[in-house]
């Protein structure tokens, strides 16, 4: 069971927020998978593909496009996050990954 975390800006759910905005899909099984998506080595695998730069970003893309046959999500998706003001992503902390709660393993 995951925990929920608390958005980097502490107001606990401003990132949260805009990824509901964002949010175009009701479908529970696309939910369901992209939450199995999380965790540590997730976010190093992304921030791995962010330091690559903006080709091997738009190849990905690409590729997983052209391996689901769903490129007009693709777009949307692109056209949504792009429709988002930086300066706000970076004010409610949504640029980064917010910090791992540390755990007392017994």
């Amino acid at each position: 069971m995951t925990q929920k975390q608390e958005s980097p800006a502490g107001d606990g759910g401003a990132f949260e927020c805009l990824a509901r905005r964002l949010d175009t899909s009701k479908d529970t099984q696309t939910v369901s998978t992209a939450q199995g998506l999380a965790g540590p080595r997730f976010e190093r695998r992304i921030k791995h593909i962010i330091a690559l730069g903006e080709r091997p970003l738009a190849e990905l893309l690409t590729e997983i496009a052209t391996v689901t046959s769903e490129p007009g999500l693709i777009a949307d998706r692109l056209q949504a996050y792009a429709a988002l003001d930086p300066e706000i992503v970076r004010f409610v902390g949504g640029g980064h990954f917010p910090k791992m709660p540390m755990q007392v393993v017994p």
